[in-house]
């Protein structure tokens, strides 16, 4: 666990954002996937600190930040969070890594605020509205959201997972979050399903308007046939390139945390990257 964690809360339209800080050098933003905060990076964050000031945050209705306007989640919102979060706690542009709807988020933001980010990694963005088959997609998410509301966040997480489908090749590993950040995420269930969830996934980027460099797309080894890890594939096939694969599945951040760190760091700062 990061020993020198500076914590702080930003004041943002609507809400106030509870944020931490740690190491030193560049700045670093990582921005956790729905119903994530700041803890699904703990385990990552002492290999990250070595080489950058490491800046993360739960997102307005998660975990310690709030939220005055119960309002539809909508990206961009939150990539205006982010935005103000940087200016808030970092100076020159910033390096970005967002992980599944983190990632949109990133995405808007890099595409809103070209100039305020050096380089931005993808993981896994739920982006179904680039797929083919994007309408039975939005028929799975209506379904899950109708779950939710008629039997519970049990039956709905069942039914979302099972039509995501299986890791291939799953490897057996035991998440690294702490209890207390566990409990946190468990609480942010409810939001993610009911606000998260449906709006994030009908998101479709302009994706005429992202900056033409600097943007890097991930997929996991074990998720790429799953529905993020193929809306990533073709979201790295549309920028021209192809996805760095990362370690594990679409929760590769706390379930390989250093081995996902290393190939992070690599690719921030410009080398190729490793084999995961």
């Amino acid at each position: 666990m990061t020993t020198d964690l500076r914590t702080g809360r930003l004041p943002v339209p609507g809400a106030d954002l509870y944020y931490d800080v740690s190491g030193e050098g560049p700045p670093l933003v990582l921005v956790p996937g729905g119903g994530g905060d700041a803890g699904v990076f703990d385990a990552m964050r002492p290999l990250l600190d070595e080489h950058h000031t490491v800046i993360s945050y739960d997102p307005r209705c998660c975990s310690r930040s709030t939220e005055h306007d119960p309002a539809t989640q909508d990206v961009a919102v939150h990539a205006d969070d982010v935005r103000r979060l940087i200016e808030h706690t970092a100076e020159g542009p910033v390096r970005l890594f967002g992980t599944s709807a983190g990632a949109i988020v990133g995405l808007a933001a890099a595409r809103d605020r070209p100039g305020l980010f050096k380089r931005t990694v993808l993981h896994e963005p739920p982006l179904f509205e680039l797929l083919p088959d994007a309408e039975s997609h939005r028929a799975m998410v209506d379904r899950t959201v109708e779950l939710f509301h008629a039997e519970g966040p049990g039956p709905a997480m069942a039914h979302f997972g099972e039509a995501n489908g299986p890791e291939e090749s799953p490897e057996p590993v035991a998440p690294r979050l702490s209890g207390e950040a566990a409990t946190r995420l468990a609480g942010n269930t409810e939001a993610f399903l009911a606000r998260t969830l449906p709006s994030f996934t009908r998101y479709l980027p302009d994706l005429d308007s992202l900056p033409s460099t600097g943007i890097t797309v991930g997929v996991g080894r074990n998720s790429r046939n799953q529905t993020a890890g193929r809306a990533a594939v073709e979201l790295a096939r549309r920028l021209g390139s192809d996805p760095v694969v990362f370690p594990g599945g679409h929760l590769g951040t706390v379930e390989h945390p250093e081995r996902f760190a290393r190939l992070l760091l690599d690719l921030l700062n410009g080398a190729p990257s490793r084999p995961s």
